[in-house]
């Protein structure tokens, strides 16, 4: 029941309160919070939690996701999750309070995490990350890997040679700066000016296929 309610409440904090008003011997969000804060995670990688998880999934693939948020403490903090490509597991694996990430620390973060991922029997295979300038900097760092591609979408993984780590696009935010780009061409904060020539009928159709090798 506890699972079940923990599930609930992650898709819909609202939609939780809702079902709570008809079932009021629910356990309050007070109760929920120690289950899902039940050990204290500090500022870095989150081992303990990972080799958790290993216990269970270890062997598997998985990307690593990582983000740069408002924080309460600091201006931002960084965050890297892993999550598997083939089952439904997830883990926010490591967090640095930060004021903003540069591309280098990015750099260094990610192939911590990495060492310890595939230490711990993972595989990764993918990061993902939005269009953020510094993440830009950290993929093309890259570059030397495979001095043979034209467009830097890969690096070889430091702790498996023979694996590849692909980058992606995280599409949420892809779809977020679109939609942001749009309402703000000709109206609303009206700090965009772009426009689409339907008499000429230019289309632009962006694809982005990721093949994870098994």
């Amino acid at each position: 029941m506890i699972r079940w309610c923990l599930a609930l409440r992650q898709k819909s904090r609202s939609a939780y309160e809702y079902v709570k008003l008809t079932a009021s011997d629910l356990p309050s969000n007070n109760t929920l919070d120690d289950y899902a804060h039940y050990r204290d995670v500090g500022s870095g990688i989150d081992v303990e939690g990972i080799v958790n998880l290993a216990s269970d999934y270890a062997g598997e693939s998985v990307s690593i996701v990582g983000d740069e948020i408002g924080s309460e403490i600091a201006s931002h903090v960084l965050v890297f999750m892993i999550r598997g490509l083939k089952s439904n597991f997830k883990l926010a694996a490591a967090t640095y309070a930060t004021t903003t990430a540069t591309a280098e620390q990015i750099y260094v973060r990610f192939w911590e995490l990495v060492g310890i991922v595939e230490l711990l029997g993972f595989k990764a295979r993918v990061f993902v990350g939005d269009g953020a300038s510094t993440n830009r900097r950290f993929i093309a760092s890259h570059k030397n890997d495979y001095p043979d591609d034209t467009i830097t979408f890969r690096a070889k993984n430091k702790f498996a040679p023979e694996r590849a780590v692909y980058f992606a696009s995280d599409v949420p935010h892809l779809l977020k700066t679109t939609r942001n780009n749009w309402e703000n061409s000709g109206w609303n904060r009206n700090s965009r000016r772009l426009t689409v020539s339907f008499f000429r009928k230019r289309f632009f159709i962006c694809t982005l296929s990721v093949s994870v090798p098994n």
